[in-house]
This record gives C-alpha cells, structure tokens and sequence, in this order.
C-alpha cells in the first residue's frame, strides 16, 4: 500500500499482483516510480514474478512518459544477502536474492538502508531472532539526494521495524487560498472603508479605469476587513482532543501485549488491558461520529449540504483529473501539459474555410433604452448569494451587501460599458474547472470531460441584464423561431417532447411513419463562429449598439483552469466562442443556430430544439418513402455546418422511424460524413428513450433504476429525521422517476410500476424505517409520501392547466383541440388527462405570457410596513380603497373613492360593488387586482392628483411590487398600462398596504361593498378570465387519485389505524428520531423484530417470546410481556380508558372514533 500527500500529483500504476502497488509520483523537476512490495517467503517463483512486474512497469512507464524516470522500491521482499544483511547471513543462504540483485544492476538500483541494520526482530524485542528482509532501493539520482534512510523511533508494535527515509528533493506544496468567512463580515466597517475609498477617487475614465477603481476598493474591503476561516487541526471534522488521549493508551496497550507475545507467549493481563483499551477507543469513535453527525444534521442550514453527501465518489461531477492520453497515443507529464490538453479540446479551433452565407433579409432592429438602477438591483437580487465566483472570489453576496455604497458606480459602469461596446478585461476572464461527464467509460482522454467557466460575479449581473433584454425581445417581436424550445421562458424539454409524441400519433392516425432524425453540435457555445453569430443577430432585428457589446463580450477572452487544486497560468483563448457558465450564453447560442431550426410544423414533417439538440423528422406512408426527405434534412444540416463553422458529431447523430407496424419501418442505413447510421429500434431525445412504437418500456426501467440508486444514497445517510428525509425524497429522489413523466405516464401500466413501487418502499424505508417487505401503499402512507401515481397525474394535470394558459406563439398552445377529441385507433396520450377535466372550461383560462412588464419599466413599490400618512393634505388629492370578498360560491370586489376636488370643496365620496364570477373561476387575489384596475379606469381623466390606493390584501400588494408569470397577469398588466395614463396627467400615484387590524374607515366601507357583491342572489358583472391557480386547485382535486389503501392490502394496518392514510402520520413521525420512527412504523406496520414475524418469514426459529409465557405478538410486547413492565408504566399512566388500545398506544385511530379524531402526541 502507498499513501501520497494529496497535494502531489501521482497516479497509480497497473500491475497484475495483489502484493505488488505502484505510483508514479510527479515533482516539479523528476518523475519516480515507486512501488511497495511484499513477497512471500521460501516460494522462489514469488521473487522472480514480483521482479518480473516490476520490470514491466518501470518500463512501461519509461515508455509511455518518454522521460527520465527515476525508480524508489521498498518493503518486504523476505530474502537474505550479504549485500544488505552483512556477515552474519550464511553462505547457504546467498543466491536466494539474485533476482533482487538482477533488477539492481539492470536499473541501476541501490540500497538505501545501512548495511547491517536489522529489520525484522522474530523473537521479541529483547529476543536474538533479528535480521534484515526489508529494503530501500532507489535509483542513482534519487541516491544522491538521499538524507537520511534509517529504523524510525517509535515502536509500532509489529514484528517489523518502520524505515524512515527522506531526500533532499525540491517541492513545494502548493498555495491554498485562505477562504473568507462572508457570513461573518463586518459589513458596516466594509461599506464604510468602500465609500471613504471610492470618495476619493475619481469617476471618470475608461470602463477598464472605472473597473479598476471599483474593484480594487471592493476586494481591498472585504479582504482585509472580513476574518479567514480557521482549518480544522484534525483531519477528521469530528475528531477530538480525547480520542487522541484514547489512541495513545489503545496502541500503547497493544504494542505491549504483541511484543510479549511474541517473546514469552501470550500474558493475559495484557490482552486483557489492550482488549479493554481497544474497545474503549472504538466505541467512543463511534459515539463521536454520531454525535456530530446528528449536530449537523439537527441544523436546517445543512440539509442540502447532506444532499450533495448523495453520490458515492464515482459519480461525482467533480473529481481527480488523470493524466491525459492525447490522440497520438503520448501520455501528459505534469499539470500544464494537462491544461493544454484540454483548452485544446474545450476550445477547438475554427474551420479554415467557411462558406459566406450571401445577402439577407434584415428586420427592423428592436428599440431598447438605456438601462436603469432598478433593472440592475433586480438581476442583483436574483443571482444566487453563494454561487462560486471567478478569479476575484468575490460572489453574489458581497455585492448585495455593499449595493447601497457602490450601486450608483456600478450602474454608471454599466452603462458605460454598453455606450462603448468595450468591456473590461476581469469580465473577458475565465477560471475554468473541468467536469466529469457522467457514464464515460475512459476518463484519460480530454473528451470526458466538460469546462465549467467561473465568471466575475459583476460581469455576470450585467450579462443577466443583458439577457433579460435579448428575452424580452425575442418573446415580445418573434426574433426566434416557436420551434426553440431551449432557454426561453414558459418553455421546457418536456414540451419539445409531448410536441414530438403529439405529431408521431397524429401521423399514425392518418396511417403515415414519422422517419426522425437527431444531430448533436460538438462543443456547442465553445466552437460558435462570432462573425456569424453577430451577422445573423443583426440580421433578426439585434441593435447596432448592443451588438458592438457582445461583439466585446466574445473577443479576446482570457482562461485559466485549475487542474488538482494548482491553477495553470493565464492563457488567451483565439476561438473561445461562448463561456460556458454565463447567463447570455444560452440566448445568444439560440440566434446562432436558428436558422437551423426554423422549419414550419405540419403534417409533412418538422422540427424541434432544445439549445444544441436539433430533432428534425418527416412523414410517409413507409420508412422508405421517407429516406428522400431525411437525406434533405442531412444536406440542409451539413449546408448549415459549412456556413456557420460548428461541427455535428455523426457518431451522435441517430435515425429512428417511428412505425405502428413493423412492416412499415426499414433498416437501410444512411451516410452522413462519411460515417455509416443505421436507423435504431431506441433513441435518446432529450434525456428520454423513445421506442418506434412508444411503449417506452426501456425508459421507465431506466428511470426506475436511476430512482432506486437515489433512494438507497439516501437510505445511507443514517440518523436523518423524518422530515429532513422526507424533504430529500420529495426533492432529490422524485424528480430522477418522475423526469417528462407526461410523456411516458401513458405506458406505464401496472407491470411496469413495479420498479418504481421499489423505489417508493425504499425511501418510506429511508423516511420511518418501514421493512422492504411492507406493501408499497401502506410503506407510502406511514412515510406521508405521495404515490407514484399521484405525482404523475398532478404533473400531467398541471401541463394540461399551463398549456391552455400558453401563448398562441407556443406551437403546443395550438395542439389542445386535437388532443381532446376521441379516437378509435392511436388517440393521443394526454387524451386520458382531457376526458378527466372535460367538465372544466378550459379554453377560457386566462392567457400567461413570458413577459408581464418590459425589463426596463419601473415598477410599483407599494408602503408595506410604514403606516398611512395622516398629514394635512393640502391640493389634490384622492385615496381609492379596495377590496375583495369570496363567499356563497361566488368572488367580488368593492372600492371607495374619496376624492378632495379643488378650491377646497366638500369631499366627495363614491363607492361601488362588481360580482366578479364563480368562485370556481376567481379568487380573492384576482379580485383585488380587478378592483385595482376597475377603479384606476375610473378616475383615469383626473389631472395633477396625489392618489393613494390602499389595499388589505398583501399577495395584491406584492404582486404589483414584482409582476411575475402567474395568475392575474393580464390584469396587472391593465394596472399598469392605467397607472402610465394618470401619470402622463401629472398625477403620482403610491400604493399603501392595510393590515386587518388597522382601523380605516374607507377601507371599512370597500369591505361593506364586497361583501354586497357576493350576497347569494348576486349576478356577474364583470367577465374576468378565469384563473389558473383556481383551475389548476379544482382539476387537481377531480382528476389525482385520492389517497386510499386497496381493499385487501394492509389488513394489519387498518386494523391499528382506520385513518391510513392521512395527514396525522406526519404529526406522528416529525417529532421522533430516526431511531424512535424506525421502531413505531415496524409495530404500526407488524412487520417488527418481534419472534411472531420472524418465525414467519424463517428468520427466528419460534414464535414464543423469550419470557416463556406466549407467542411474542405486538399485543403481548405492548401490554402483557414481563420483560418490559418497567417501561410499560409510562404507558399505561397516559390513559385509564384506553389500556389495552393497540391503536391509542401506536397513535392510529380507531373505527368508533368520530370525524375531529387527532392522534394523542401526549
């Protein structure tokens, strides 16, 4: 075994022999082969095999590396020679080691250790059994910068002595970086020395000058004013200063009793001692590691710390890079040649030749004004505060803490920056960390692995700003292509998906194959062409101005990538296309391939993308009908890779005919760069495996499986609560099984829910420690986990609600009609979904789009915690109270307007009452913002007034503050639009928030007029489109199966809780350890370690308890059993009326109990 500082680079070397371990070890300026070695005594052919795969190794290392390499051997090699063991080894001991001394001439070897010294003490130390088997032996280089090589000091206890050996080699470990403890900045002292710095220095400049000042003064600040995070002294978190104290009596023990062991036999007082010591020690190493282990866990802040604890070492993103096999077969040598290696296939250059694309049409170019402080602080506040930052190593929440000191010189840099089109060097700059590709099979070579760019964080708020801009203008003008499914709001790969199935059973009704076709882009935003990206923004309406920025954006962009924790120097990248890991990037890559996807969708053929995966598919009557349209597909496609410079990876690209009848399909392959494609039974789209008949059989054991390793990662992380694992399940385990389930729901029919019930039974264990054994259906309800079918449905009922809610812009939108109707043969999927909320007025849902403001336009910051002004109110001025009311199955709303007019007239007041609709349709959050809208339309003709609109209901008020994609958009919008009228009228316009509990008698007379509009014999007055959060509530509670357990499962059970399953079991669960739930869910379940359940299932070999008295039952453990009357009496103390209740003491309810039962948590 060989153990390596984790900050030197090694790497292990291959050899075929369970005695034999071998590194290679890099060092700035050698390479050495070291190698630990044990060899089995008075076996001949041992030696010569070890010596055998020890020359071996040397030179295939020497080989492959093409250098000098210098060679360390040690360990215990068994054989005697006088060449290391001195006179004292017999002549009839000597050639015994020849094949040692053949590897030491052949490799120039010598023996490190001094002649003489013994090794190995076979008869105690004071004993006289002592000779020398174990040996050092480097090369000549290593030889002379040897400095010590002797028997270490401390006496370990083993028979043979440990060799200490150094050498004078030059090494330098590298630089950690100390880590800022942010969470514990001073920020006050910082704000203060950032504005004391700032004020002295002056503002104008270039952007890269006003950069350097702003930065300098940030990073100065925080840097010298924030306190360094101080290392653990322990290599182990939870290790402590006692256990060290405990280590130290355990091998003091130890040693002692060995030593006498082997010298007179065992003693037993010092086994005993060195017995009594060892499990001392071990013991309070496992109650240490569980207790800090609960510490942490009983901290909410560490829950999604545990989660990243789910994916064991093999699977994890992050992990050691590998020397790299480079496509000449040579193998890199140190750190920087791993750098080159992957900056060359991270960023590969351009084609020599690229086709010009000619003359095109140019659209109008898209206005946008400049951009303000509001339109900043909102991308500031949306930026995660912990997400790693770039080389400055300052993230999100560094500037949301300094914003208020240095807000107004970032967003005069800002826009300095975009005047200009320039951006500053630290923006252009790279610290790139290399990620694993998941499932490769070779992570030696640079293609597995994938760059992830850490960007300064400014630049990146800037970049979002940027995007939210393009955003707006690619929803608002219809710059993309509606086929683009990828990067734009109110879209999503699950909808590319139910698209594409929608137009395979449409093709199969008319009797017709969809033939399909998938390309992958290789190394997408790296290898974008900037001139053709910029042409082709240009030519969709992008301004001149904002396209000289990204032209700075994409030019003379610098890199670094940290490799093993060493940093390689800065590198200028001549082809860095897009930075992976910026916000803008995804956008901007949807302009560059567009022209790609802009194909019209119909019933001869289509296409859809998602970013950089391009699906494009064509119908006939046959397959081989077919191949003429594919075969144009593959030109137009290869014509697009000759005139944009990326590059289709052909061994990626995959053709499937999607057939009802297998007589229909066809096998002929294709030819795409000169690289053969036959069309294939399965492909992968979109991270789904689509069959050519959709059965989809291999994607949900697929997805299955991938559940299941989810749920035993987290039935490993021991002592977590139930509610903390519960949390994990719903967030880390359901989305792996439920991933596009709207597409696939449809098969998977009671066979196929097999696996995934496995993968429910495994969490409820993982939850409460329910056994594998306990149905799936009472596992879930103990667990208080939906089932499987639950989520599924609640998935497809919402798709069903958000696509009648989407845009007619959105290619799905228009689907919905045919997906309704009834068809004999091939009806479409989502056709169950449909018929379930057939009674819901859907096509009279309200209609949401991407955008509910433009990214620039002010929004409204209602008073929420200041109280009303009750000043004097001199001129104008009008106050609107509103509000809203939902009773007697209906919604309305009522508004009081009190009005001052001029010349100090009498006030007036108005007040007014609409019934808005059905309570079915409405809520009381869209009334309110009806009554908004309705009373601002109002007074919409008033000049030069203060008016003040109050409100009691605060999601009103908040809604206003941050217009979102939600219910009430259209609404808002009105608001809005009505509030820009008055103030071109010189009117200013504040909106205040009312709690309940404030006394306002106008606010009073508004409910008053509410509560009239929703009286039983009210009619509509209004027509509002109907709400989707309403809809959505309702379809939900018509369509998902309720929560029942089948009539013969879980007798048991129900026998202990006639209320299974219910909201109670999480009351129940929540409160108790993992521990405690473990042992309650066992006895609610009877599936318990009880002799009456193990007899059952072979286990025990009696169902009798151990007292003797009768079969050990759960009513005998709980009530009767002698063993447990001590700890009966708490028991038996809750309750006088109820001893005896199995279901009382279990906390289930029983069949004679009312409606308002609760379990007693007493």
């Amino acid at each position: 075994m060989l153990w390596v500082n984790k900050d030197i680079e090694a790497e292990q070397v291959a050899i075929e022999s369970p005695d034999l371990t071998a590194a290679i070890v890099r060092l700035p300026e050698r390479l050495i082969f070291m190698a630990s070695v044990y060899v089995e005594g008075g076996e001949a052919s041992a030696l010569e095999d070890a010596c055998d795969h020890l020359r071996k190794a040397i030179l295939k290392v020497r080989r492959d590396t093409g250098a000098v390499v210098d060679i360390m051997i040690m360990g215990d090699f068994n054989r005697h020679d006088q060449l290391w063991g001195g006179d004292e080894v017999s002549l009839g001991r000597q050639g015994e080691a020849d094949p040692i001394i053949d590897l030491m001439i052949e490799f120039a070897l010598s023996s490190l250790l001094k002649r003489c010294t013994k090794t190995w003490h076979g008869g105690g130390q004071s004993g006289d059994c002592e000779s020398t088997i174990d040996l050092v032996l480097a090369s000549d280089n290593l030889t002379d910068l040897m400095t010590k090589c002797v028997i270490h000091g401390v006496e370990h206890g083993s028979d043979h002595r440990t060799i200490e050996t150094v050498f004078d080699a030059s090494w330098s470990a590298p630089e950690h970086q100390e880590r800022l403890l942010l969470k514990n900045a001073p920020w006050n002292e910082i704000n203060a020395r950032i504005a004391s710095t700032l004020a002295a220095t002056p503002s104008e400049g270039t952007v890269q000058q006003k950069t350097d000042r702003l930065m300098s003064a940030v990073s100065d600040a925080v840097h010298n004013l924030t306190p360094r995070a101080k290392p653990s002294p322990h290599a182990k978190r939870w290790w402590t200063t006692d256990l060290t104290q405990l280590r130290h009596i355990y091998t003091y023990w130890r040693n002692h009793a060995r030593s006498e062991r082997r010298a007179r036999g065992k003693v037993p007082r010092l086994e005993k001692m060195a017995q009594d010591a060892a499990k001392q020690y071990h013991d309070a190493i496992r109650k240490q590691k569980k207790k800090h282990w609960n510490e942490f866990l009983a901290d909410n802040d560490n829950i999604w710390k545990a989660a990243t604890y789910l994916k064991s070492g093999e699977d994890a993103a992050f992990g050691k890079l590998p020397q790299l096999v480079r496509a000449d077969g040579t193998t890199t040598a140190d750190h920087m040649e791993q750098a080159e290696e992957l900056l060359s296939k991270f960023f590969p250059p351009l084609p020599d030749n690229i086709e010009d694309e000619g003359a095109r049409p140019q659209r109008e170019p898209v206005e946008m004004p400049a951009i303000n402080l509001e339109e900043v602080e909102r991308q500031l506040l949306a930026a995660k505060s912990w997400k790693a930052p770039g080389e400055d190593g300052l993230p999100a929440i560094v500037w949301k803490m300094t914003w208020p000191t240095v807000k107004y010189r970032v967003l005069e840099l800002f826009q300095a920056s975009l005047a200009e089109g320039s951006l500053p060097r630290q923006w252009r700059h790279a610290k790139i960390i290399p990620l694993k590709k998941p499932n490769k099979e070779n992570y030696t070579i640079a293609k597995a692995w994938r760059p992830i760019s850490l960007l300064a964080t400014l630049g990146k708020i800037l970049e979002s700003v940027v995007a939210e801009r393009i955003s707006h203008a690619v929803e608002t003008h219809g710059l993309l292509p509606t086929s683009h499914f990828g990067a734009r709001k109110q879209r999503s790969a699950e909808q590319a998906l139910l698209l594409l199935q929608e137009q395979i059973y449409t093709a199969w009704r008319g009797r017709r194959v969809l033939s399909l076709i998938s390309f992958d882009v290789k190394g997408a935003y790296n290898g974008v062409c900037k001139e053709r990206l910029l042409q082709r923004m240009k030519a969709r309406g992008i301004p001149e101005g904002l396209l000289r920025w990204i032209e700075a954006f994409c030019s003379e962009r610098t890199a670094n990538i940290q490799i093993n924790g060493q940093v390689s120097e800065v590198q200028s990248l001549p082809q860095a296309g897009l930075p992976q890991g910026s916000p803008l990037s995804p956008i901007l890559f949807l302009f560059f391939n567009a022209d790609l996807v802009q194909r019209q969708i119909d019933s001869q053929g289509g296409a859809v993308a998602f970013v950089d995966d391009f699906t494009a598919w064509v119908t006939g009557s046959t397959a081989q009908s077919n191949r003429e349209g594919i075969e144009a597909i593959i030109n137009g496609a290869l014509d697009w890779e000759r005139r944009s410079g990326a590059t289709f990876e052909a061994e990626k690209t995959a053709i499937i005919h999607f057939a009802p009848k297998m007589r229909k399909s066809d096998h002929e392959a294709f030819i795409i760069k000169g690289q053969t494609v036959v069309p294939g039974n399965h492909v992968k789209i979109l991270g789904v495996l689509m069959d050519t008949r959709l059965k989809y059989k291999e994607h949900i054991a697929r997805a299955a499986s991938k559940g299941l390793e989810a749920a035993m990662e987290l039935r490993r992380l021991r002592g977590l609560s139930p509610a903390t694992a519960r949390q994990l399940f719903t967030s880390t385990v359901a989305p792996v099984v439920d991933y596009a389930s709207n597409v696939w729901m449809h098969a998977c029919k009671d066979k196929a829910m097999g696996p995934i019930n496995r993968v429910q039974r495994v969490g409820a264990q993982a939850i409460v420690g329910t056994f594998l054994t306990v149905a799936t259906s009472v596992a879930e309800a103990e667990a208080h986990i939906a089932t499987a079918r639950q989520r599924f449905w609640r998935r497809a009922v919402k798709m069903w609600t958000d696509m009648h809610t989407l845009p007619e812009t959105n290619p799905l939108r228009r689907g919905t009609d045919r997906i309704r109707k009834f068809r004999r043969y091939h009806r479409s999927p989502l056709y169950r979904v449909a018929d379930a909320l057939k009674h819901i007025d859907m096509e009279t849902l309200e209609t949401i789009n991407p955008f509910t403001l433009a990214p620039w336009e002010e929004r409204m910051q209602p008073d929420m915690d200041q109280p009303q002004d009750v000043q004097t109110r001199a001129g104008l001025y009008m106050q609107i109270a509103v509000s809203s009311s939902a009773r007697n199955e209906l919604v309305g709303f009522g508004v009081a307007i009190e009005k001052q007019p001029p010349r100090y007239r009498k006030l007036r007041l108005k007040t007014l009452s609409v019934t808005l609709g059905a309570r079915a349709e409405q809520n009381p959050l869209s009334a309110e913002l009806a009554a908004m809208a309705h009373a601002l339309k109002m007074v919409v003709g008033i000049k030069d007034y203060r008016i003040t609109l109050l409100t009691s209901n605060k999601a009103a008020a908040l809604t206003l503050r941050n217009p979102r994609r939600q219910s009430g958009q259209e609404l808002v919008c009105q608001i809005y639009k009505l509030m820009r009228r008055l103030r071109r009228n010189g009117n200013r316009i504040k909106i205040h928030w009312i709690r309940t509990s404030e006394d306002n008698k106008l606010s009073s007379l508004a409910k008053e007029q509410a509560r009239t509009a929703t009286q039983e014999d009210a009619l509509q007055q209004e027509r509002v489109p109907r709400m989707k959060s309403t809809t959505l509530n309702i379809a939900r509670s018509q369509a998902v199966p309720c929560s029942q357990l089948p009539e013969n499962i879980g007798r048991h059970a129900k026998r202990v809780d006639a209320a299974l399953p219910g909201k109670h079991t999480r009351l129940l669960y929540d409160r108790l350890t993992w521990k405690e739930a473990t042992v309650l869910a066992q006895l609610r379940t009877g599936m318990a370690r009880l002799n009456g359940y193990l007899n059952q299932i072979n286990v025990a070999e009696t169902d009798q308890c151990d007292c003797g008295q009768a079969r050990e039952t759960l009513q005998h453990f709980l009530f009767r059993c002698r063993k447990w009357t001590a700890h009966r009496t708490e028991l038996l103390q809750c309750t006088q009326a109820h001893r005896g209740n199995i279901s009382f003491a279990l906390g289930g309810k029983q069949p004679s109990d009312d409606q308002n039962w609760t379990p007693n948590l007493e």
